[in-house]
């Protein structure tokens, strides 16, 4: 077995137990959710997050983690590879009785047949390799393709080769180890498309925060330092403004909160909507949530219900910000 299907087993084995484990968690994710549906939608959120971040966390599990074993049960490796060389200790009392039951002999019987002697123990042990002989009491000597029995000696061991063959390929073989292949390298398919979507969100993202500009000055800075001070934010938030139509969104670590050009046309209550529930995505850090939501998707882009609970994640991070638009006097 060559480096790159050893490669490809590797990984195939590791996607499948993260399949696997994936799908028992986001079912585990969507049941809980489903008993909580009358809770806030910000408890509902938080379930599918720290789901979705399990995700990203069970392939590192899968290496590190001991591996699962059932008592009093011990699992042997099976495998055929040529280079595997196994070896068995049998007595010359045990090379007689074999000998005597093959009928093979020279001089009267004196000598044993090597050749039968390496049949029978290839069908006993089910091995390729040598059989170690080990005389406690006579003395075991390989001459050409005989054994022959001289004066005694302890602990005196000698080796009998026995011819080996390769192994058969099957079909069904070589058919599994092509999906071990094949499978990897479709699902990095996959994940290099959702990078690919990933990187162009961003970028389209990145392109019109980059054309906007900065307010700092006007009724609009002056409603915005109010609604951050009652909120008591940590760090910096920018207020930026399009030079054109946009939706209302917030970009970056450190946050930037992007409304339309038209916004200067709004009136003070819908102003005032759209910003609260804009520094609410900022206090809940959901571009961060978002991101990682977008990295499992990419990851696990073959598992229906991550697509579902980035969605759900979606309907739940706005409908958490609204409520906390409403808790402070908002009109729904």
């Amino acid at each position: 077995m060559d480096a790159v299907s050893i490669a490809g087993s590797g990984l195939f084995a590791l996607l499948l137990d993260a399949a696997v484990k994936g799908f028992v968690l986001m079912m585990v994710a969507s049941l809980l959710v489903f008993s909580l549906k009358w809770a806030s939608a910000a408890t509902r959120h938080l379930v599918w997050s720290v789901a979705v971040c399990g995700l990203l966390v069970l392939p590192v599990v899968s290496v590190f983690a001991p591996k699962w074993t059932v008592p009093g049960v011990e699992f042997k490796s099976t495998s055929n590879r040529p280079e595997e060389v196994v070896s068995a200790q049998v007595t010359v009392a045990d090379v007689a009785v074999m000998a005597e039951g093959a009928g093979e002999g020279e001089e009267g019987g004196e000598g044993v047949g090597v050749a039968s002697v390496a049949r029978e123990l290839r069908t006993g042990i089910g091995a390729r390799g040598n059989v170690r002989v080990v005389a406690p009491v006579v003395e075991a000597r390989a001459t050409g393709q005989t054994i022959a029995s001289t004066t005694p000696s302890p602990s005196v061991e000698q080796s009998v080769p026995i011819p080996h063959s390769a192994p058969a390929v099957t079909s069904k073989t070589k058919s599994a180890a092509n999906w071990m292949l094949v499978l990897p390298l479709v699902w990095l398919a996959g994940a290099g498309l959702g990078i690919l979507w990933i990187a162009g969100g961003m970028l389209r993202a990145w392109l019109v925060v980059r054309s906007a500009r900065e307010v700092t000055n006007g009724p609009i800075v002056w409603l915005f330092d109010d609604l951050v001070d009652g909120m008591e934010f940590d760090g910096h938030v920018a207020l930026l403004q399009a030079r054109g139509s946009a939706m209302p969104m917030v970009w970056g670590v450190r946050p930037k909160i992007l409304l339309p050009a038209e916004a200067d046309d709004w009136t003070d209550a819908r102003l005032r909507a759209v910003l609260l529930h804009e520094l609410a995505h900022v206090k809940r850090r959901d571009y961060l949530t978002q991101l990682v939501a977008r990295v499992a998707a990419t990851l696990y882009w073959f598992n229906p219900l991550v697509w579902v609970a980035i969605h759900r994640m979606r309907v739940e991070r706005e409908l958490a910000c609204d409520d906390q638009v409403l808790c402070t006097g908002s009109r729904a």
